[in-house]
């Protein structure tokens, strides 16, 4: 009976290696966009290398979010008119794709860097209102019942 443990380094192997053909023929297939994409998401790849959460992977996202979607224009441009490589350079000739594309990945970073400070401040205004709430309904308390609910004695 074979060992299924012993089958498992074969396997990732054989993934791995469908996996490099796979990308071999998407890269021959379409070579213009793997070429606008690989060059207009160099910030996204940056931010892929650098991120401190490397399990979540938050700047990542952010920023991989951002770039993506101010590269699709141009994606889309491409996919629309002559899908070749001369288009795909024309497009990245263009300073104005630069600046969308790198952009939309300064957006990202502003997201990752800015946003949880937004939302510190956001929980800090809202635990700020629970505490005047309880506090209220504390002095309510003690009007209601007195003084004896603020000792620390329990009843026996």
């Amino acid at each position: 009976m074979a060992d299924p443990a012993g089958d498992q380094p074969e396997a990732k192997s054989n993934i791995k290696l469908v996996g490099f053909f796979v990308v071999i023929a998407a890269a021959v297939v379409a070579l213009p966009t793997i070429i606008l994409l690989g060059l207009g998401l160099i910030p996204t790849f940056v931010a892929f290398k650098i991120d401190p959460y490397r399990r979540l992977r938050y700047a990542t996202r952010c920023v991989g979010s951002m770039n993506l979607t101010a590269a699709m224009p141009y994606v889309l441009q491409l996919w629309g008119g002559r899908n070749d490589v001369d288009a795909a350079f024309a497009i990245l000739g263009d300073p104005m794709s630069w600046m969308v594309m790198f952009g939309g990945a300064a957006v990202g970073w502003g997201f990752y860097l800015g946003l949880p400070s937004v939302v510190q401040i956001f929980l800090t205004m809202q635990a700020e209102q629970r505490v005047i709430f309880l506090t209220e309904r504390q002095q309510k308390l003690v009007e209601e019942w007195g003084e004896v609910i603020t000792t620390q004695q329990r009843p026996t």
